[in-house]
């Protein structure tokens, strides 16, 4: 089986991977973020520039607390700091108070187009689903939701939102 590689230019630094038979996205690396913080500082971009720094932050204390070296912090902290950084920010957004001032919503959603540039693509629904009956095809799981869950979670963790695989799995398991 052949596998197809397109690869999607954006920006000076970045690009993302895309490996069509095996639905693996490259996403961006510490070295790249770090260099995509230097041309938003050249460009006098100040809110893309704090939320690069917010990242590279988050990425750095999440490889302090794992004690792994935090000279060469691996690609899979770099995606599990985005992804906080995304949720946090998701945060914000959604528990901002109506009457609040609009000006710092408009921030808040700034940030997030910033960090959903160097957030890896998530799966879609009918991907997820694809992946949870081909597991429970191919491996021997009990079709218990705790086991299915234990089963699926470390192969899409960062593909996929746990809400939408705890979803799918309750339907595949209802019927």
């Amino acid at each position: 089986m052949n596998t197809f590689i397109f690869f999607d230019f954006y920006k000076k630094f970045c690009y993302n991977i895309y490996v069509i038979n095996k639905k693996e996205v490259k996403t961006m690396t510490y070295k790249e973020l770090q260099n995509q913080k230097i041309v938003a500082m050249k460009e006098k971009n100040s809110v893309k520039s704090k939320v690069i720094s917010s990242i590279l932050a988050t990425a750095k204390n999440i490889a302090i607390d794992e004690g792994a070296d935090r000279e060469n912090i691996s690609n899979e902290i770099t995606i599990r700091a985005i992804l906080k950084e995304k949720k946090v920010c998701q945060d914000q957004i959604d528990t901002f108070p109506p009457q609040g001032n609009p000006q710092v919503l408009e921030g808040y959603k700034e940030n997030m187009s910033y960090i959903n540039e160097f957030a890896p693509k998530m799966l879609s629904e009918a991907a997820v689903r694809n992946e949870i009956l081909n597991l429970i095809e191919t491996e021997n799981i009990k079709l218990e939701k705790g086991f299915l869950m234990r089963a699926i979670m470390p192969k899409l963790k960062g593909k996929a939102e746990g809400k939408t695989i705890n979803k799918i799995v309750s339907e595949i398991l209802s019927r």
